[in-house]
């Protein structure tokens, strides 16, 4: 017998409708929690299009599977601190002047509980006030 994984729509606040991956469920304890089995499983997310493909598409670079940070002390040079995979997909983020949509990603990550996600926007910030070999 075949077990087919339904997948999930979303709802956006913008008003977008989006069919989403049973994988998600994998990487947030929030979307395990949902009632999969359901023939119309639909949510509401707190979220635009533009912050959930975002990261949608962020999930979707590690197959589901991110592994977040690694590295227990921060580098003031984001390359240092980040898998390459993680690197190459946040690196336009760098810098204060994109700290309101870092803003927007950590809140959707903590919000739906996605942590391997959001320790990767937490080490964006915490980069532009890492210190390599100053001391105050």
């Amino acid at each position: 017998m075949e077990i087919i994984e339904n997948d999930l729509k979303v709802k956006t606040s913008d008003g977008s409708e989006l069919m989403v991956s049973h994988k998600i469920k994998e990487v947030s304890p929030y979307f395990e929690s949902l009632d999969w089995e359901s023939d119309d499983l639909t949510i509401n997310l707190a979220t635009t299009k533009e912050t959930f493909l975002f990261l949608l598409k962020h999930l979707e670079v590690h197959d589901y599977k991110p592994c977040g940070v690694k590295n227990r002390s921060i580098s003031s040079k984001l390359k240092a601190n980040l898998e390459v995979k993680d690197y190459n997909y946040v690196k336009h983020l760098e810098g204060l002047k994109n700290l309101d949509k870092i803003a927007e990603y950590l809140k959707f990550c903590s919000k739906y509980d996605i942590p391997k996600l959001r320790q990767v926007y937490i080490c964006l910030i915490a980069t532009e006030f890492a210190m390599d070999s100053r001391y105050i």
